[in-house]
């Protein structure tokens, strides 16, 4: 039996396997580490110790330390310890399936993966997600967090809060780029190139994606602010591919 299992059998230990089997309470502890400035190391130490009601001690011997759980004591050393970390390595990495918090100051949050939601809202999410990745300022990510939690009054988000926000719309758009490969593809290569004006980049943006839904009749521009997310990400994904595909065909 590997050192993870061995001790994991012992200690009684549970461990989740992805970020989408995360409780709301470790959700949100993850995120408060995160929030603290731990390194990631010391951001699964904590999950390890709070998911499982550890107590943990160093011992005077080096490298060795006395885990206390359900009043009973063992003894692990460092090793030990860093093989069942790796059981929640996840928790390092960004949510492949997007995940949130599902309420911020008693506001509920829109589905984490935007089905059911208005286009118009991804749009102007996207935006101000964008605006935070080209300056850092916090006020976008406020702004963000105002639509996907429909804040009707002045907020204050914690540090916490915010990394949650940006966490859930950086594994959504990683979601998104899966599910819709051609048309993201088309996105991230113009970002390469962004302009120094973010502001009129990103109405360009915009402009662009509802004038490819459009068609360029300006008539349909309400119908297609009001369609599905992912109804209108499906069709623009289509429209990139065979836009690709004609250009494959003209270079032959």
């Amino acid at each position: 039996m590997n050192p993870l299992n061995r001790l994991a059998e012992t200690l009684n230990l549970t461990f989740p396997t992805s970020w989408a089997e995360l409780s709301q309470r470790q959700l949100l502890h993850v995120f408060t580490c995160i929030a603290a400035g731990y390194t990631p190391i010391e951001v699964k130490v904590c999950a390890l110790v709070r998911f499982n009601k550890l107590d943990v001690r160093p011992n005077d011997i080096e490298h060795t330390y006395t885990l206390r759980k359900d009043g009973k004591e063992y003894a692990v050393t460092s090793e030990q310890i860093a093989a069942v970390l790796s059981g929640i390595d996840f928790i390092s990495q960004i949510p492949s399936v997007p995940v949130h918090l599902n309420e911020i100051k008693g506001n509920k949050a829109l589905p984490a993966d935007f089905q059911e939601v208005p286009f118009e809202k991804f749009i102007m999410c996207d935006n101000f997600y964008q605006g935070y990745l080209h300056t850092g300022k916090p006020e976008c990510i406020n702004d963000l967090a105002g639509i996907l939690y429909d804040f009707k009054q002045p907020f204050c988000l914690t540090r916490a809060q915010e990394i949650s926000i940006f966490y859930w719309w950086t594994s959504l758009k990683r979601y998104f780029g899966n599910m819709f490969p051609n048309f993201f593809k088309t996105v991230s290569s113009e970002d390469q190139a962004f302009s120094q004006n973010l502001y009129r980049h990103l109405s360009d943006s915009m402009n662009a994606q509802i004038r490819a839904l459009t068609k360029g009749d300006i008539t349909k521009e309400k119908e297609v602010l009001s369609m599905d997310t992912w109804r209108a990400l499906t069709e623009l994904d289509a429209q990139a591919r065979e836009y690709d595909e004609l250009q494959r065909s003209c270079k032959h």
